[in-house]
């Protein structure tokens, strides 16, 4: 038995009482695990196995099993004002389905979980300016998983971006419009000045960075075309992500 800490990611029925649970660990990574009786109203722990909750988790780990077994979880931090709204509550079920398709099983991920941490502590106090922390969620999760585009010129040609640009996944980046021939999504210089700051930008200060919708759109829709590219997978959260020009609207 391993006592660890864990952030659940997703939950589905297994059978009348069990659910399974999916976590991510610090140091084994990804973990889908077979929560037994919780679905029972007498459940002791079942509040604590709820998507976007912060646990500490005791979990029976045997080699080569695709389902582990856990015992007990308890309730670190459940994120209540991530919960009590739609908006946060959407954005953070995002954050959580991106990690999960990042997370890999069996490794550390002591750099995923503290973004993941730090991404929805960060939502938790924020009441506004959301495009802005996603982005920057966005390049540093790419940055962490050793998939960060270039942003900061041209990958062929090397030179800097003047006017638009495309940001085309299969050549790693950012491509000048002499270079692209159309291919990829279109991002203005700005827009790449943009991603360049809040790559870098301290979590404290995202709710102080406002970004112009037109400009918030075109980066979150170049990002999550870049990511499609890499997973593979559509966001099941594709619906919400077409109501982000609504983010940041007072």
């Amino acid at each position: 038995m391993e006592k660890t800490e864990a952030v659940v990611l997703h939950t589905y029925n297994l059978t009348e009482s069990s659910k399974i649970v999916v976590l991510l660990t610090p140091y084994r990574g990804k973990v889908r695990a077979v929560a037994k009786g919780v679905r029972r109203t007498k459940s002791k722990f079942g509040s604590a196995l709820e998507p976007i909750t912060h646990v500490e988790a005791e979990i029976y780990f045997k080699d080569g099993r695709d389902l582990q077994n856990l015992s007990q979880a308890e309730t670190l931090d459940a994120f209540p004002s991530i919960r009590s709204d739609l908006t946060r509550l959407g954005l953070a079920s995002l954050i959580c389905e991106l990690m999960e398709q990042f997370a890999q099983e069996d490794e550390d991920s002591s750099a995923l979980f503290a973004l993941l941490l730090i991404a929805l502590k960060t939502l938790a106090s924020t009441t506004k300016n959301y495009a802005s922390l996603l982005i920057s969620f966005y390049l540093r999760l790419l940055d962490v998983s050793g998939l960060l585009p270039e942003i900061n010129h041209c990958v062929r040609c090397r030179r800097g971006i003047e006017g638009h640009a495309y940001l085309e996944a299969s050549a790693g980046g950012a491509l000048c419009g002499g270079c692209s021939g159309g291919a990829g999504e279109k991002v203005y210089a700005g827009s790449l000045k943009i991603m360049q700051r809040l790559l870098t930008c301290d979590w404290t200060m995202l709710d102080r960075t406002r970004i112009a919708q037109p400009s918030a759109d075109e980066i979150l829709r170049a990002l999550n075309t870049y990511i499609i590219h890499h997973t593979g997978r559509e966001l099941r959260s594709a619906r919400f992500l077409r109501s982000l020009p609504k983010l940041d609207r007072e």
